[in-house]
């Protein structure tokens, strides 16, 4: 195998390419990057068997069909160094030799016959989605993804629901969850799934900020694959129930604040300093419709602290909750919008805070019982 190609490109897709590729396994190969040059182009590839992330470059001058596999962690601490516009890379299977300007190095490869095969998504239903909106969507749900959740796996990853001209995005590790819906003019056979966290991730990483393109979402019964640019993720999907998120929030509430997210989320912050791994307490919020105010409390044995947040408008009675600090700002500073609506019932029950526009999207925070000693 022999190639040369740009360099810069090289170097953005090794490190691409790269993070898919295993931290350990005992399999050498799943710890690399495969080379494969055919065609006037080389395929980057890296797979841990979970997820992999490939692309194609066109190759530029000296050219040799064959492939090969160079580790990861060492190939791109090479790559990022290169002193000059083109780089070349030329392996027997056994060994590869990099060079570019006067640099050259010679480094162990593995035989690209160790690396496994992509996963055959076999029959699959496509569906074209904006990058914009998918971008928007997974940052306002992974986060309540935990994917190391051992107790229920199928709550490491998010579920995708295709249907009705929608796409609609949950995720939860059972203590707090988030929905998020957009209209992408879906007219195939309704779609159901869960994909890793770890894949969406990547996914999101590489959408960029401003964009107006779409990208394009394979599924078939074990896996998915999701071609971004140049860049193609693949992955498996993951087995199991993972139930009806949205019944959980349209139960029947009977407060309903709005309130400004920021201002909220940045009180939050400030009462929780007295909170650490070692004194973990919930942050009281007793909301008040007289004066339509939220109250804050944290006590620990650091101390204490208390804040006060002024609502924009107060509909029903008055509740305290309490919440774990960290759940309720990540909820409210991923809502991505200047007001929310917060909507509760009593102590007991969980928060939903949702836009103060629309339904775009919805967030679950279950409740932490207080004691006689929280109470504000």
């Amino acid at each position: 195998m022999r190639f040369a190609c740009n360099t810069k490109e090289l170097s953005k897709a090794c490190q691409t390419v790269s993070r898919a590729a295993a931290k350990s396994a005992n399999v050498q190969a799943l710890l690399g990057v495969k080379f494969s040059v055919a065609d006037g182009r080389v395929g980057l590839c890296g797979y841990n068997l979970q997820f992999g992330i490939s692309t194609l470059l066109p190759v530029a001058g000296a050219e040799e069909d064959g492939d090969t596999v160079i580790e990861a962690k060492t190939l791109c601490n090479i790559v990022k160094k290169l002193p000059a516009v083109s780089t070349s890379i030329y392996s027997d299977g056994n060994a590869a030799t990099i060079e570019s300007g006067n640099a050259q190095y010679k480094i162990s490869a593995i035989p690209a016959i160790e690396f496994p095969e992509a996963p055959d998504v076999g029959d699959i239903t496509s569906v074209q989605i904006p990058q914009r909106a998918l971008k928007d969507m997974l940052h306002q749900t992974l986060f309540a993804v935990n994917e190391a959740n051992t107790l229920r796996p199928v709550y490491t990853g998010a579920q995708l629901k295709l249907a009705d001209g929608n796409l609609q995005i949950c995720g939860t590790d059972g203590f707090r969850a988030a929905t998020c819906k957009e209209p992408i003019g879906y007219e195939g056979k309704p779609i159901d799934c869960v994909i890793p966290k770890n894949s969406l991730l990547e996914v999101e990483r590489l959408l960029p900020d401003n964009c107006g393109d779409t990208l394009m979402l394979a599924i078939g019964a074990r896996h998915a694959v999701f071609t971004v640019g140049d860049y193609q993720v693949f992955t498996r999907l993951l087995d199991g129930e993972f139930g009806d998120i949205s019944k959980v929030m349209t139960q029947n509430f009977t407060t309903s604040i709005k309130v400004n997210a920021r201002d909220f989320a940045d009180s939050v912050g400030r009462v929780s300093v007295v909170v650490n791994s070692r004194f973990r307490t919930p942050v009281v919020c007793s909301f008040k419709h007289n004066g339509g105010t939220i109250h804050l409390q944290c006590a620990t044995q650091l101390g204490k602290a208390e804040d006060t947040v002024h609502t924009a408008d107060f509909q029903g009675g008055d509740v305290e909750i309490g919440f774990n600090p960290q759940y309720l700002a990540d909820a409210l500073l991923h809502s991505d919008c200047d007001e929310v609506q917060l909507q509760l019932t009593d102590p007991l029950r969980p928060l939903v805070v949702r836009p103060d526009d629309g339904d775009s999207f919805a967030f679950l925070v279950l409740p932490v019982r207080l004691k006689a000693g929280n109470a504000a």
